[in-house]
């Protein structure tokens, strides 16, 4: 009876649908505690058992499972399968980056209550450590970029940018970058890096490499003025 086959095919649906709903609630819960497993510090043990729970979770076609994806990167980091986490973190920025609707960056906005460009961003720069820390310098390189092309005030991506160009002996691109990057720093971090990077000295501010006043050039203050020793 066609009347009965289309009753029967419409509570299929209706079964399908509700499996399917709660499937994405069981895998939600798995998402939580797998990232609070993280968040409790990346111990080893937390690490492992985070993996157990992100990895049914990102089986899920939730708004969640670029998340899941990230911080299941992070967990095989710690339990050392690199592999593992750069296949995730590829994951997680692919599913992004072609996600035509928003509805991922909405959701990443509202989860972490800031920009999901931001948020992007960190995912590049993290692959990118992941990729630099292998010397694997070229490909760090690429996700480095993307990273500061995402977000222009990111340095921990200029950081890792101009990490990568200098064990690739590009210096050119070092210095251009390390400007660009000062320009951007109020904390006086990019000094540092020359330090801490072994990169040439001529590359630090004239306050980091000790230059007299004369060459900094003096700053003026609004209502101050300078008295001579007559006055």
């Amino acid at each position: 009876m066609p009347w009965l086959d289309k009753l029967k095919k419409g509570l299929e649906e209706v079964v399908g649908q509700v499996d399917g709903a709660r499937a994405e609630i069981v895998a939600q819960q798995f998402y939580r505690s797998g990232r609070a497993a993280c968040e409790s510090g990346f111990r080893e043990r937390a690490a492992a058992a985070a993996v157990k729970d992100l990895e049914e979770a990102v089986k899920a076609d939730g708004l969640f499972q670029p998340d899941a994806n990230r911080w299941l990167a992070k967990a095989h980091e710690v339990t050392g399968n690199l592999t593992g986490a750069q296949q995730c973190y590829l994951a997680a920025i692919d599913v992004i980056e072609q996600d035509d609707t928003n509805r991922l960056l909405a959701w990443i906005a509202g989860e972490y209550d800031g920009d999901p460009e931001d948020y992007l961003s960190e995912l590049h720069d993290d692959l990118a450590v992941l990729l630099a820390g292998q010397s694997r310098h070229d490909e760090a390189l690429y996700h480095a970029r993307r990273a500061v092309e995402t977000n222009r005030d990111n340095l921990n991506a200029y950081h890792t940018l101009i990490a990568s160009l200098h064990a690739t002996g590009d210096g050119q691109e070092v210095r251009r970058w390390l400007l660009q990057a000062r320009d951007r720093d109020t904390f006086g971090l990019v000094d540092g890096w020359v330090a801490e990077l072994a990169l040439d000295e001529s590359l630090a501010s004239p306050v980091a490499r000790g230059s007299p006043l004369s060459e900094i050039g003096c700053i003026e203050l609004p209502g101050l003025e300078v008295e001579d020793d007559d006055g």
